[in-house]
């Protein structure tokens, strides 16, 4: 029991930015126009015995809904993306280096390097800085989103693991199911690269957003 598809636009509300951690590889993938999607965990997870669902609310698609076990049915709980609603921005925060300049904080004023442009080796007097600790003045990308949607990650179709920036000719270390499509190994792989040890693995199947994007570059 749980919605396809969830798009919501509201044309009076403020719109809201905010920021979204990329690995180097998916802001390539970006800059490259092969990702236009991004899927992350819902927090929290309903438990075995629960489940999610998309409620209409006035004729337009609302949040999806949580429900958990209680001793009479079932407790409901709106669900809000954290990310955001479509129309909000995202601003990407990657690994960058910056050139440190003596007894003076972080500005505007200070050279920049991306991680995602390469040649790294030659920054002696940059200082690595990892994405988390990205300033906004510092990014460089800024993304529009465009649907929100919440599904299981196993859902996931051979047409969105390529939007989410799969590489041609990439390398695919083949999951247990060896029927599913290349580019699905190939996701499933990224997906445990950065969630399994956080106990959200492809195996268990979490939930997830599923947040489509416009990307427009800030520099």
């Amino acid at each position: 029991m749980f919605g396809r598809k969830l798009m919501i636009r509201t044309d009076n509300r403020t719109l809201k930015e905010r920021p979204i951690i990329m690995s180097t590889p998916m802001v390539k993938a970006i800059l490259d126009g092969r990702k236009t999607m991004t899927r992350r965990v819902i927090k929290p997870q309903p438990t075995k015995t629960g489940y999610v669902q998309i409620c209409l609310e006035d004729g337009r698609v609302s949040w999806p809904y949580l429900y958990t076990p209680a001793r009479v049915g079932f407790k409901e709980k709106e669900m809000l993306c954290p990310y955001g609603q479509v129309g909000d921005r995202l601003w990407v925060r990657e690994t960058f280096y910056i050139q440190e300049w003596l007894g003076k904080p972080l500005s505007e004023l200070q050279p920049l390097h991306y991680k995602a442009d390469g040649n790294t080796d030659s920054l002696e007097d940059y200082a690595a800085k990892p994405s988390i600790h990205m300033p906004r003045w510092a990014s460089r990308i800024t993304l529009e989103i465009t649907e929100v949607r919440v599904e299981r990650v196993q859902e996931i179709t051979t047409k969105d693991a390529v939007n989410e920036g799969c590489p041609k000719g990439a390398t695919i270390d083949l999951h247990d199911n060896l029927q599913a499509p290349a580019v699905i190994h190939w996701f499933a792989n990224l997906w445990d690269s950065l969630n399994a040890k956080r106990g959200y693995g492809w195996d268990i199947s979490p939930w997830v957003w599923v947040i489509s994007f416009k990307p427009k570059k800030e520099k």
